[in-house]
Formats: structure tokens, sequence, C-alpha cells
């Protein structure tokens, strides 16, 4: 079965999806609809039920698993199924997880890479707290499992882990470049940035915020997950405590866009720019992907790029990259997007 974004317009649909989101919303006739997110493991797609009544939509929840019968249309240059027919599939017939989508690089060949990359931590009280964390096999297996994010970047299963490969990969990059930065702070504090997101988000039948998500955020569950392992260690510095706890609170950069402080020392800074650019960048992929090679040249605006439209053209091969090597353009895979294993690195 192709995968979604390779579905062609004026195409029928009869596949088994599972509900992403589910709206109900009405006309300007008054007359109810359904706006959903239908997803699998290959991505997601809009879609939409004219029709509908509001308890046809309770019967949808997010995270159900349905069968839809229709057709492939398209809405200002964006893919969508008009659905004809949409029925619950029993549950038991299908692992609804098994609908998520999940990052096209195996798991466990990432994970090796991470503990390889955090072998390198040599600084003493660095590496007792690290090994605190490698040996919480639950937490550890939430690492390996966690979406980075519900939506806007590496939101599939293994994503967490994928984003922070990619920023521990960047930075070895950087540390050549920047002497005076201390490498294994930054190992540390790359590794711990995001950790709070294990248990942010839920991503067993799909992507969502627990309620610790929403009460609080992974900024302060991550602080919580770090005093816990910090307690369990004896004598820990507080100066260092403190410093990682920084990193954490202030990886988002500016209060705007979440961050509890703003970096104050090098560390916490290129920790903020290197989060930043793995996230755009990949974000940025993943939308050319969805978009696909045809249709107009710019997209929508998207908020994740400060609402702003963008331009296809390079993507597309408007401009030479002077190198004798064709390049695919929305057929890019996750790993060469994120600068992982396969991938070339932004610079």
């Amino acid at each position: 079965m192709e995968p979604i974004h390779e579905l062609k317009t004026g195409a029928e649909v009869d596949r088994v999806f599972a509900v992403s989101q589910n709206e109900l919303k009405t006309t300007k006739n008054g007359k109810f609809y359904l706006q959903l997110q239908l997803s699998d493991r290959s991505g997601a797609i809009a879609a939409k039920k004219w029709d509908a009544s509001p308890e046809f939509h309770e019967q949808l929840p997010a995270g159900s698993v349905v069968q839809v019968r229709g057709r492939v249309d398209e809405y200002k240059g964006m893919k969508q199924i008009i659905v004809n027919a949409i029925q619950l599939v029993p549950e038991g017939e299908v692992d609804p997880s098994s609908f998520l989508p999940a990052s096209e690089r195996d798991p466990d060949e990432m994970y090796s890479e991470l503990v390889k990359l955090l072998a390198k931590v040599k600084h003493t009280e660095l590496r007792r707290l690290l090994d605190v964390f490698f040996e919480d096999e639950n937490l550890m297996s939430a690492f390996r499992r966690a979406p980075a994010a519900k939506g806007l970047h590496q939101a599939y299963l293994g994503g967490l882990l994928e984003h922070t490969l990619s920023l521990l990969k960047l930075g070895e990059k950087i540390y050549p470049h920047y002497l005076a930065v201390n490498s294994d702070l930054m190992r540390a504090g790359i590794f711990l940035h995001d950790v709070g997101k294990t248990r942010e988000l839920e991503y067993e039948r799909t992507f969502n915020y627990s309620n610790a998500g929403i009460l609080v955020g992974h900024l302060a569950i991550g602080c919580e997950i770090l005093c816990d392992k910090v307690r369990s260690l004896d004598g820990f510095p507080e100066e260092l405590f403190r410093a990682l706890e920084h990193m954490i609170l202030s990886h988002h950069g500016k209060v705007e866009w979440g961050a509890v402080k703003i970096p104050c020392f090098a560390e916490a800074v290129l920790l903020h720019h290197l989060d930043n650019i793995d996230a755009k960048v990949s974000a940025f992929y993943e939308i050319m992907a969805e978009e696909g090679d045809t249709g107009d040249e710019w997209t929508d605006r998207k908020y994740m790029f400060d609402n702003t439209r963008l331009w296809k053209g390079v993507h597309r091969g408007r401009i030479d990259a002077g190198s004798s090597e064709p390049k695919s353009s929305s057929k890019r895979k996750a790993g060469k997007r994120a600068g992982t294993k396969d991938g070339e690195l932004p610079f």
C-alpha cells in the first residue's frame, strides 16, 4: 500500500487509518461535517466527512481505527480525502499503535549511536549522572519510543531519540571550533533537554498531551526527572546540578517561545540554537514531503516559521547545488533530513 504522501489527487481510497483528530464543524448553511486527520505509519492526511451528526462525531474518538472509503481531493494546494463512508474497526482486530508514524531509522541503531556519543563524557560527576539515567529501564524505553513533539517536528515514534541524536552529532561538529565550550556539559545537557517529553506526551493510541504535559509541560517535568536522579547520587555538586537545570529551563531561548529562563552561559546558548536548527530544518523537510513535488511553489503560512510561507524552489532543484549527483526532493528519508546516520549535517 502506497505511503500517504504518494496518494494521487482523484484516486479512490479504501483502506484502514487511525483517527488522529476529529472536529465537528458546521457549514455556512448550518449543516454538520467532520474535519478529520487520518494517519498511519507513513504519515497523516486531512479528511472531510460531509453530512455528519454530533452523535456520529462521538463514535470516532481520537485513537480509534477506522475503515475509510472516499477519494483524494485537493484544497488550497493540500491533499485531503473526501470521505464517502467511514466505519469503526472492532477493538482487538488491530493494534492502534501500529498506525502511528515512526522514524524511518531503526531505534536500536539510533540508541546505540546515542550511547556511543555519550560515552565520550569523562567528567566524573556527569558520568555518574548519565549512568543512573541509563540504569532506569522504564525511562529509557520511553525515551526510545516517544515522539519529539505532538505535531510541529519529528512527531513520530522514535522522534525524541532521533532529535536528541541529531543534536549530539551537531555538537560534535561545533566543539573543535569553539574550544572553550565545555563539551561534556553540552553532551549531558543535550541528552537531558527534552527528557520531560517522555511524560509530557502520550503515544500509545495517538499523539496527545498527558495531564502532566498540559499542567506543567516538559521543561518542568524534565527538571523533576533530573532532581530525582541527582537525589540518588551522594555529593553531586550543586552548581553542576543548577547548570543542567538551567539548560533544560532555557533551551527554548525566549519566554515567548516557552522558556522559563533566558540562556545565560555559552553551553545553554548553543543548546538553544542547536535545538532550533534541528527542529526547524526537520520540520521544513517534513512539510516538503507532505506537499510533494507538484502544485504551488509556495506553501501556506506555517506557524513554526513565524507564519511565513515557505518557498519550495531550492528544494525542487531550481538552484543548482553544484554537484554532479541528482538530488531527490520530497522523497528524502527522515535520517537524511535530520542529519543522522545517512545524512549531511547542515554545515
